[in-house]
């Protein structure tokens, strides 16, 4: 990620610190990553939880939006496609798609990302 502020004439390396200095600097950098790590953890659990309450149907949360994603993969839409061979790790559904995006960039002279978002 680029710097948005260039001016980091103020900045000190932590190198160039006494080594209380780094501890010091580096304890903080400790606490907050266990606070973020915790807060993190929590809402997982929290999200868990919800997923499993039923839905109006009465099959879970989950179930039902595991449902509602397929419909749009199903209509077309191609992000819901990527989610749901990408992060459930479906090898003969990415292998296809990638030999169709791989054909469709080929015929068309598109990049990836063009032929994966539409543009």
């Amino acid at each position: 990620m680029a710097n948005r502020n260039p001016d980091t004439s103020g900045l000190v390396s932590l190198a160039d610190r006494t080594n209380n200095e780094r501890t010091k600097i580096q304890s903080l950098g400790g606490v907050a990553s266990g606070i973020t790590r915790r807060e993190k953890r929590k809402m997982r659990q929290i999200l868990t939880e919800a997923l499993l309450l039923p839905h109006e149907d009465g099959q879970s949360i989950k179930d039902a939006m595991a449902v509602a994603l397929i419909n749009r993969a199903l209509k077309g839409d191609v992000r819901a496609f990527l989610t749901i061979i990408l992060n459930y790790k479906l090898p003969a559904l990415v292998y296809n798609f990638c030999h169709c995006v791989l054909f469709y960039k080929y015929a068309t002279g598109m990049t990836f990302t063009s032929a994966v978002n539409g543009r």
